[in-house]
């Protein structure tokens, strides 16, 4: 396996990032579930729960700012970790069109999750 992309396993409860945080990672859920929260007053609220297949932590790499939620292990979760070079070498390859989409798309949901 690359050095850059590496097997984790996360115990429940525990986070995968956490909302503020500037995000150097990103992470394709293998298995198990996780809860997307934010933190809403002295309350965490749960926006969405997401399983094997999904990707997440790639908005906090293409838009290079702070993670607009929390990812938390569900029960126990398996996932594949790139980092942020091998992640910008990934994109490195895709059109320069298609990575300003992604860009712009990125932004707008971080847009529209920040409330």
């Amino acid at each position: 396996m690359d050095e850059a992309e590496m097997h984790k396993n996360y115990e429940s409860g525990r986070y995968l990032f956490r909302e503020h945080e500037h995000g150097d990672q990103a992470f394709v859920i293998e298995s198990g579930n996780v809860e997307i929260i934010k933190a809403a007053g002295d309350e965490v609220k749960v926006i969405a729960t997401i399983g094997a297949g999904a990707i997440i932590g790639e908005m906090a790499l293409i838009t290079d700012k702070p993670h607009t939620a929390s990812a938390r292990a569900l029960g126990t979760v398996s996932a594949s970790v790139f980092s942020r070079n091998e992640f910008e070498r990934m994109l490195a390859k895709t059109d320069p069109l298609i990575r300003g989409v992604l860009r712009i798309l990125a932004e707008s949901v971080r847009d529209l999750t920040k409330s």
